[in-house]
């Protein structure tokens, strides 16, 4: 399979960076909803990937970075 070839040569070179290194954890969604998603923020804390356990996955490009703290250059 050709994405599978694709995950094999990126994985092997060693210099792979995740795109959404992050997790937001603590969010639930509406009581009865039987929704359950997982929420990505990306490295720039500017893009956002849900994904959930029905449907289809939503990506969201803010302005600003939802991050703050740590040691990188969002705070």
């Amino acid at each position: 399979i050709e994405s599978e070839s694709w995950y094999n040569r990126i994985r092997e070179d060693g210099d792979h960076k995740e795109k959404f290194p992050y997790i937001l954890n603590g969010t639930t969604a509406a009581k009865g909803s039987g929704l359950k998603a997982i929420i990505f923020i990306e490295e720039d804390g500017r893009g956002i990937l849900i994904t959930p356990n029905k449907g289809r996955q939503v990506y969201f490009r803010l302005k600003e970075s939802i991050l703050t703290g740590g040691d990188g250059e969002n705070g």
